[in-house]
């Protein structure tokens, strides 16, 4: 195939390596240097788009984590996060508002914590297999 290697054939597409692009392309799809320049735009928009989830996963880890981690230090803000916010208000009228304290500072905001950590995980895992560190 000269400079273009077919790699895997699977259902109806195709991924061909031209230089060092990989690109997946429909079966039967002949490659001329317009055809590749549209296949190297649309990859792209495809890393674009993986950029911005990447992103957005790390930004609401980081502020979920910061939140959590604001409202086990500081008693005041959770009681007042727990006073003004619906979720809130339902816990301390169905459990009074000694309960719900410590059932948020036990349970609640240590999975919140874990949940930030989780999601700034995923993006950071996501950015280091776009940038080419893992594979």
């Amino acid at each position: 195939m000269g400079d273009e290697d077919l790699l895997r054939v699977s259902g109806f597409v195709q991924q061909v390596c031209i230089g060092e692009n990989l690109l997946s392309t429909p079966i039967g799809f002949v490659s001329n240097f317009h055809q590749t320049k549209t296949l190297s735009i649309r990859r792209g928009f495809l890393l674009i788009q993986a950029y911005i989830f990447i992103a957005i996963s790390i930004l609401a880890g980081g502020y979920f984590l910061i939140r959590n981690i604001n409202f086990y230090r500081n008693e005041a803000k959770l009681k007042e996060y727990l006073q003004t916010s619906p979720k809130g208000i339902a816990w301390v009228q169905k459990y009074g508002m000694e309960k719900s304290l410590e059932h948020a500072r036990k349970m609640l905001i240590p999975l919140g914590c874990l949940a930030g950590l989780g999601l700034m995980g995923v993006g950071t895992w996501n950015l280091l297999k776009v940038l080419g560190m893992f594979h």
